[in-house]
């Protein structure tokens, strides 16, 4: 029995693979968030997606965008005398 998850060598060879749009659920597969995340920033207006027939679909250039637009992380380095 094959298991339908893909695993972690697949979604590097799937992210490797040069495409011009995605599915909302390719994203979540690559760590782009939830399904309800990536909703949430379409209809925030943050992320841009288009409907081709049922399916909603990001363009890598909107998705590039998006991306771009992300808060810089902010990381502090753990405090050694703390313990």
């Amino acid at each position: 029995m094959t298991s339908t998850v893909p695993n972690q060598r697949q979604l590097a060879v799937k992210a490797l693979t040069l495409k011009q749009a995605y599915q909302l659920s390719e994203l979540t597969e690559l760590g782009h968030g939830s399904r309800s995340y990536l909703y949430v920033e379409i209809a925030e207006g943050r992320l841009r997606a288009v409907k081709r027939g049922r399916r909603t679909i990001v363009l890598v250039d909107d998705l590039n965008k998006w991306l771009d637009k992300l808060p810089e992380a902010e990381i502090t380095p753990p405090n050694k005398d703390a313990a």
